[in-house]
């Protein structure tokens, strides 16, 4: 198979980021969006070739179910490699990321897999959808609020 990363590993595996202190991270994307990086496998061997210390993983929930794997398998995988979270539902069917509410994931259930792998890392709330894009300041405030109700 091919793979098209292979013109981006010179330039991340000179470790110009580990000599500045700066982290990469990577996440996978839906074979939709791009067939650079789609599944845990993938993201795997990215990570052996470019071979840095400062190379880490972002854990999208979206696609991470989208591909038909899970955040568990994420932190079976990379560890506390896995440092950044696109935290956001999903609903299969829906290629937009969504609002904490507005689709089919467990919120409870995915923030306790977290926590019992001790996450430190970060997490960002990633919407999409352009439903959200005149109200923002609701969307945030109703995640906040299920959020605060999972914790």
């Amino acid at each position: 198979p091919s793979r098209h990363y292979d013109p981006m590993l010179p330039v991340l595996s000179q470790n110009k980021t580990e000599k500045y202190g700066v982290s990469l991270t990577m996440e996978t994307l839906s074979r939709q969006s791009t067939t650079l990086v789609n599944t845990i496998s993938d993201l795997k061997q990215m990570m052996k070739e470019v071979n840095s210390k400062a190379f880490t993983i972002t854990a999208d929930i979206h696609t991470i179910y989208n591909a038909k794997e899970s955040i568990q398998d994420y932190f079976d995988t990379f560890g506390k490699k896995l440092n950044h979270c696109h935290f956001m539902d999903y609903k299969n069917g829906i290629r937009s990321h969504l609002a904490w509410g507005d689709g089919e994931a467990d919120i409870k259930e995915i923030l306790d897999i977290f926590d019992r792998n001790r996450f430190s890392g970060h997490f960002v709330l990633e919407y999409t959808d352009s439903k959200y894009f005149l109200e923002p300041f609701k969307v945030y405030e109703k995640t906040y609020h299920i959020i605060r109700q999972n914790l």
